[in-house]
């Protein structure tokens, strides 16, 4: 029987992408895990490279894991894992971006009270 995500793999030109998506595929939990540095070492590619495909392929449908404890990435098909992994990681990266957002705003609608020539930034600081 083939895994769940063969075909959609197969599918995919060769490319780095393809073969970062062969490799998590036959990383399947965390204990089989994969280390960033591993796939960069193995794919010949920059840690940010390798980054930014994971990022590509979670975006693509591909629910690859990152397990902080074991150290590695995999390629998950477990339902309550990928919830958690939501929850653990991507939930408090938007509620940390919202937070942000919200910072910039408020600074946007205190700076308008002024013109650039009529406050310093200690007047910023203080406020």
């Amino acid at each position: 029987m083939k895994d769940i995500y063969s075909n959609k793999i197969e599918q995919i030109p060769e490319s780095k992408y393809r073969d970062l998506l062969i490799i998590l595929s036959n990383r399947r939990s965390s204990d089989s895990a994969i280390s960033r540095r591993e796939l960069a070492y193995r794919m010949n590619m920059s840690d940010r490279e390798v980054r930014e495909l994971i990022t590509r392929a979670r975006k693509s449908r591909f629910p690859i894991i990152i397990n902080h404890n074991e150290g590695g990435y995999y390629l998950s098909n477990d339902i309550n894992e990928i919830q958690e992994f939501r929850s653990r990681e991507l939930h408090s990266r938007i509620n940390d971006l919202k937070a942000t957002d919200d910072g910039m705003v408020e600074a946007i609608e205190f700076l308008k009270e002024f013109s650039p020539d009529q406050i310093t930034i200690d007047e910023v600081v203080r406020r």
